[in-house]
């Protein structure tokens, strides 16, 4: 049974006007995000006459997991209604408000989150809403009002705190915490008989009480793993950097962050564009954990993002460094007993030289890894970074050799087409390029983003399948649209996350289809009467074996005719 989350509103005070504007706020901004968080919206329209709050009202602001409260026109019936809230419940409760009125004096010191009824405005304001509950859900101890700030000590949800079967569950939980407490200073105790240790001797490691243990353990958990995170995150959605510095600090002086906390704090920083953050960060966990792997590679990364070219340089150098890389006499070649090779650290090497514009070391690195016969899954990656670099210094056709070099042993590897066809676009070979792309999507047909890929791939240039033996260029602009779109609807039913839906009706805004975009980000149907499908249907019905022998015959006919 889905978890409850009551709105309120101002609904029956409203104007017809009025009312039909909250109306969409509530089924076009609250109801999707709600629901996206994992709730149920329940509303129930009142009367606006002071003092008629039923009883249905106070038990659903009292036991609602979840509470939305829209401000707006500072409606008395909707303050009233919150105030009872945070009597109630210390948390979990979601303030939003017209953009433009005035946040009233006692909520200003909390977050509110601000609407319009712009289209362009939809995206941010559903991503801030699902945040907000996301947030107030993790950290439900950490109060929301004024009530529970001054009174600290008030239990978390009033309504449960005295109910007889959460008052028997707590102490079925405590007297299970004593036993397995039992259980573990009887085996204490054997373990240091069995060593040889007298019980007298061990009991001094420790003369903590019980309270202090628990409170230093409490403060390893606050400063560590899912508790640092839920309060960092937090703080990175509300823009408080500060407060996210401060908080980042306090855990990294605390010494509880394990190496996989500093990789997760600092893929959030990267996500929250604080890049001088991560240097910090990386330098930290590179300096409590030298020899791993993991860390010195994002400590790479983060050097070679640095705008001053020293730091870029340290960056390319320590990853070289991890893949034991030497120059000798112009050439970059790898050590055969290199035991850090993998496919994250040679990626993370060949990121380092293209932030460089490194191209001539990555050919010489590539050559180098050939040389060496290494297993065949690097390989390739080797190669399509090799072709890339020639590609990148305008040498296509030593370019164009290593992709078909590159298909022609890995052809089943769907980003080889991709990057193949990225040059190709990149040379104006359009149709090929289409072709290409074609073969990626066939490859991975649960992979999103290959549909999305040739889609965009059509807007920009016009091709498009009419039948089994034929790609053509429309004339018209306006009719590409039509193949474009079952492409991108397919998209949408593999990966249904709403970054895909967002990533999709962005690219329809930029041409113009707003109606499309809409129904797209409201989860609404799209009328594909004049839609040609056949491109999707191609895709879908297409046997890779028969369309590898078709591309063979192709080259081979080529061949012949050069």
């Amino acid at each position: 049974m889905p978890k409850k989350c009551f709105v309120i509103m101002p609904f029956g005070s409203a104007s017809p006007e009025q009312k039909k504007r909250f109306d969409g706020v509530y089924r076009g901004i609250i109801v999707p995000a709600v629901r996206e968080a994992g709730y149920e919206p329940v509303r129930e329209d009142i009367s606006a006459t002071p003092g008629s709050i039923p009883k249905s009202i106070v038990t659903k602001l009292a036991e609602a997991e979840m509470v939305v409260a829209d401000l707006t026109s500072m409606n008395p019936n909707v303050f009233y209604e919150l105030g009872i809230r945070h009597v109630f419940s210390k948390n979990g409760t979601v303030l939003i408000m017209n953009r433009g009125e005035t946040i009233p004096f006692d909520n200003a010191s909390y977050r509110v989150i601000l609407y319009t009824n712009e289209l362009a405005d939809l995206d941010d304001i559903h991503k801030e809403i699902v945040t907000a509950i996301t947030n107030r859900e993790s950290t439900i101890d950490d109060p929301d009002n004024v009530v529970h700030d001054t009174y600290s000590n008030l239990p978390v949800n009033t309504i449960g705190y005295f109910s007889k079967d959460i008052q028997d569950e707590r102490l079925d939980r405590l007297q299970t915490q004593v036993a397995e407490l039992s259980k573990e200073n009887k085996a204490l105790k054997q373990l240091c008989k069995d060593k040889g240790i007298s019980w007298d001797a061990a009991s001094t490691i420790s003369t903590k009480s019980v309270k202090e243990l628990i409170a230093n353990a409490r403060l390893a958990l606050e400063k560590s793993g899912r508790a640092v995170m839920v309060q960092l995150r937090q703080l990175a959605a509300e823009g408080d950097i500060n407060g996210f510095v401060d908080c980042l600090e306090g855990a990294m002086e605390a010494g509880y962050m394990s190496e996989v906390d500093y990789v997760h704090v600092n893929n959030l920083c990267r996500q929250s564009g604080l890049l001088p953050l991560q240097v910090a960060i990386m330098e930290r966990a590179a300096t409590l954990f030298p020899e791993s792997e993991r860390i010195i590679m994002h400590l790479s990364d983060v050097y070679t993002q640095m705008p001053l070219r020293e730091t870029k340089l340290k960056g390319v150098a320590i990853i070289e460094n991890l893949l034991e890389i030497h120059n000798s006499q112009g050439e970059y070649l790898i050590s055969p007993s290199s035991r850090h090779l993998n496919e994250e650290t040679l990626g993370a090497l060949f990121n380092a030289y293209i932030r460089m514009d490194f191209h001539e070391r990555t050919i010489s690195v590539c050559e180098s890894f050939e040389k060496q016969k290494p297993e065949l899954p690097l390989m390739s990656l080797v190669m399509r970074n090799k072709a890339s670099a020639y590609d990148s210094l305008k040498r296509y056709e030593e370019a164009r050799q290593t992709y078909l070099q590159l298909l022609e042993t890995y052809y089943d590897d769907d980003s080889n087409h991709a990057f193949y066809a990225s040059f190709l676009e990149n040379v104006e070979e359009y149709t090929e390029a289409y072709r290409e792309r074609e073969i990626a999507a066939m490859l991975d047909l649960n992979d999103a983003n290959r549909f999305t890929s040739l889609g965009v791939h059509m807007l920009n240039y016009k091709n498009v399948r009419i039948s089994k033996s034929e790609i053509i260029r429309l004339k018209k602009s306006d009719e590409i649209l039509n193949y474009v779109m079952p492409l991108f609807l397919h998209a949408i039913e593999i990966s249904s996350s709403s970054e895909k839906r967002i990533e999709v009706a962005d690219m329809l805004m930029r041409r113009n289809q707003k109606n499309y975009a809409q129904a797209i980000l409201e989860h609404l149907p799209v009328d594909d009467t004049n839609f040609e499908k056949y491109p999707l249907e191609y895709i879908l019905s297409a046997n890779i074996d028969e369309v590898r022998e078709e591309d063979e015959r192709a080259k081979a006919k080529k061949a012949l005719g050069e």
